[in-house]
């Protein structure tokens, strides 16, 4: 099977009613499934949410995708991406959920937003008044523009007036007055409602408890991602890395590219170097110094920035890493220190991915002349080598253009990815 994003919605929803599992879709579903331009954020009961992921899971290996990310990002939300291995371009991110929380508060028991749920194009959808509490209370826990919601606000209040009116003093307070009266005042007095909304919807201890868990799963499982791309100069790195950025959006919150080393001893030189073997190297003794405040500004990187980065679901992209003093020395002007690079190479944090970007080196040098055929044969020989040597390490062909190769390595990433989400997520765990 090789469905559309559209067919993984159907059928996901039409599963989960014939294993009675009640749910609404949330927002933004007019244009659902015909046009799914944003997250699919829904709500089951809390007992639900792990029986409705494993049914997603089914779902997806029906439709030909594979699940390869789950965050939780709440204590009762999970954001899922789903992905067509053969089509870089159908995905799917359902977002679900049970009571509304956020900012260290629980605003909206999911029992409201499934109560009075009606059936719209095949799923449900919330009562009026449920959207009308759900969609304002969310503009300020996410500091949103409320003066956009307030004309859709008041038709889903008109729609259901009193159950909209009852939900308003359950959330803000009985003492914040009615809505019709808000209705009559300018968008930018609706912020005060802010921090009533806040104040009296704070986690309990028992929340708090579930809170400080999830953050520590969240930074023991981290959903983000370290990739390196080596290869000599010529290859194509960058543009390969920038297509891949591109293909891999879906997956990730976030994206940064690192050239090379974290560089937080020092500041980067951020001249480009057109002749990287001009210079000469540095003596035996210096050539040791230097790789050790590689190795050391590696790992306060690692320590200091990148381990938070993955934990909040950041793909890091390194254009070469640590390695490539011992694939290129003469460009970091160093000698007689490849024993010391080896032995420092393996005390770093591995990375979960290494790609090896290869190619003739004729090829290369017609693209980049800086380096001798000589000496991209002997480096790519060398990257071959130490590709065999390691498990994670990956050879890609850069013979044919920059998409066809980021394809290549996402479809790698991809798979990894998917192995990953299965071995912390087994139907029989949950």
């Amino acid at each position: 099977m090789d469905w559309t994003p559209d067919q993984i919605f159907r059928s996901y929803f039409t599963e989960l009613e014939h294993h009675d599992i009640p749910h609404v879709v949330l927002h933004s579903y007019q244009e659902f499934p015909e046009v799914i331009h944003s997250d699919v954020d829904y709500a089951v009961h809390d007992g639900d949410l792990n029986r409705a992921y494993k049914i997603l899971q089914a779902v997806a290996a029906n439709g030909g995708y594979k699940v390869v990310q789950t965050l939780q990002y709440d204590i009762a939300a999970f954001y899922t991406v789903l992905v067509n291995p053969n089509h870089p371009g159908r995905f799917i991110k359902m977002d679900r959920s049970s009571h509304y929380t956020r900012n260290g508060c629980s605003f909206i028991d999911v029992e409201i937003l499934l109560e009075g749920r009606r059936k719209y194009k095949g799923f449900f959808v919330p009562a009026p008044s449920s959207e009308f509490i759900y969609t304002l209370a969310k503009a300020f826990a996410k500091s949103k523009d409320i003066n956009r919601f307030i004309p859709y606000l008041k038709e889903l209040w008109q729609a259901e007036p009193e159950r909209s009116e009852q939900l308003f003093a359950e959330v803000f307070g009985a003492d914040q007055g009615r809505l019709q009266t808000w209705f009559n005042r300018p968008a930018v007095e609706w912020l005060q409602l802010s921090a009533p909304m806040h104040a009296r919807n704070r986690f309990g201890p028992a929340q708090r408890l579930r809170e400080l868990h999830r953050r520590l799963h969240r930074f023991l499982q981290p959903t983000g991602l370290r990739v390196t791309v080596l290869g000599p100069d010529g290859v194509g790195k960058s543009a390969v890395i920038s297509r891949l950025q591109t293909l891999l959006d879906p997956c990730f919150r976030r994206q940064e590219i690192i050239h090379f080393s974290p560089f937080l001893l020092r500041k980067r030189n951020s001249a480009v170097v057109s002749e990287p073997h001009a210079r000469p190297a540095r003596s035996t003794v210096a050539s040791w110094g230097k790789v050790i405040y590689y190795f050391l500004d590696h790992w306060l990187g690692y320590l200091l920035q990148q381990r938070l980065a993955i934990a909040k679901s950041t793909c890091l992209y390194f254009d070469r890493d640590f390695n490539d003093l011992l694939i290129d020395p003469t460009r970091y002007r160093i000698r007689n220190s490849a024993p010391l690079v080896r032995i420092l190479s393996h005390l770093l944090p591995p990375v979960e991915l290494t790609f090896v970007l290869d190619a003739q080196p004729e090829t290369v040098h017609k693209r980049k002349r800086e380096l001798s055929i000589a000496e991209l044969e002997r480096q790519q020989g060398l990257l071959r080598n130490m590709a065999e040597a390691s498990g994670n390490w990956i050879v890609i062909s850069a013979e044919p253009g920059p998409e066809e190769v980021a394809r290549a390595i996402w479809s790698n990433i991809v798979e990894h990815l998917a192995k990953r989400e299965d071995i912390r997520y087994k139907p029989n765990r949950r």
